[in-house]
């Protein structure tokens, strides 16, 4: 299941495949690639058993069936368990064990209250484990990220942006890496690599990407504040020249309306958000399109944004999701899963880094 890999990628230790010509793997004409983010809604320890298993089932079955090249969550308050129970549904178990790895993500406290955001990710194509990291405090420049971040009223501060960096293979073959990571460790793979030594002689290009976590809250400051904030991150990583894009749970259609509508009608950034209402507060309140991303027009095309309804016989593949209509009452049955968000899924590309400084500039794990 996921990505195939091509038949010369025989799994005889003795077999040294073909390279392609070197004009070949040069042709470098973007990397397509496909997000789900995806809010769980406090996902945590004593979240009934029932609950945890209902809101796994489901969203093992999404993502089993999407196959996603990362998935950023919000809300999860225990990522070891929500790992625990998301490996454990019944539809992820028909994906290979090592295809999709998860980084438990920044821990965001305030008060008594905490929060991760994991990053879940395809090891089919993101080879190494991404690096975490957070701007700081005057929202400049990044640091690795080294402990809680502290947010809330009483701090008079939204939450501090964190952002995940990682490389990506560039160019048109799916080929099988020489080196993998440890995913657990971040540390290269011992066992991989020898068992793929015939491989050794294999340059794969990367190219580096940065992920910025989104989640507002009204309990903060003003949304429209927050929203500011997390703008200012992300031009400040472009400008440093990263490929960036910032993905999660924004609120700003209602409550950032002037920030929306700059970004909608920005020629710098793409607003990549679907049609319908992604949150369901229920209680007669009003929902909004609050889950979507943001990305960089340069670095990225972004091709479609579909809010995602949950598991059923209308939509069994990821065709059926990119060309079927999602009406609002089925996006709303997330809600019968204890889930008041609705994930969505974006289809985009990565483009070749423009010119040689930009190369340059911009080395591999280079934050």
């Amino acid at each position: 299941m996921g990505d195939e890999l091509p038949e010369e990628d025989s799994d005889d230790e003795d077999f040294v495949p073909k390279e392609p010509e070197k004009d070949e793997q040069e042709d470098v004409s973007g990397v397509d690639f496909t997000a789900l983010t995806s809010n769980v809604a406090k996902y945590s320890k004593s979240t009934r058993s029932e609950v945890k298993k209902q809101k796994s089932e489901a969203l093992g079955e999404t993502i089993a069936k999407l196959l996603p090249s990362f998935i950023n969550f919000q809300e999860v308050t225990s990522p070891s368990v929500f790992k625990k129970y998301i490996q454990n549904s019944s539809a992820f178990k028909n994906i290979p064990t090592s295809q999709y790895a998860m980084h438990p993500g920044p821990t965001y406290k305030a008060g008594t209250y905490h929060e991760s955001y994991p990053l879940m990710y395809n090891t089919a194509m993101i080879h190494q484990r991404p690096k975490l990291y957070v701007m700081n405090k005057e929202n400049t420049g990044l640091a690795p990220y080294s402990g809680n971040l502290i947010f809330g009223k009483k701090n008079n501060q939204p939450r501090p942006t964190s952002v995940y960096g990682f490389n990506v293979p560039i160019g048109r073959y799916n080929l099988r890496p020489p080196s993998k990571d440890n995913f657990a460790t971040g540390k290269p793979n011992l066992k991989y690599r020898r068992k793929h030594s015939n491989l050794k002689h294999r340059k794969i290009q990367y190219q580096p990407m940065s992920v910025i976590n989104v989640h507002t809250s009204p309990s903060i400051s003003t949304i429209s504040k927050q929203v500011e904030h997390i703008r200012k991150s992300a031009e400040v990583l472009k400008e440093k020249g990263h490929s960036t894009m910032a993905s999660g749970d924004w609120y700003a259609e209602r409550g950032a309306k002037i920030q929306w509508a700059e970004l909608e009608q920005s020629e710098d950034w793409n607003l990549a958000a679907p049609e319908q209402n992604t949150s369901f507060p229920g209680k007669g309140k009003l929902g909004q399109t609050a889950d979507h991303f943001l990305l960089d027009n340069h670095a990225f095309t972004a091709n479609s944004a579909h809010a995602i309804p949950p598991p059923n016989d209308d939509y069994t593949s990821l065709e059926d999701h990119l060309t079927k209509d999602v009406s609002a009452d089925q996006l709303e049955k997330w809600r019968d899963i204890n889930i008041d968000h609705a994930p969505v899924l974006l289809h985009a590309k990565l483009n070749p880094l423009a010119s040689p400084s930009l190369r340059k500039k911009r080395k591999l794990n280079d934050f």
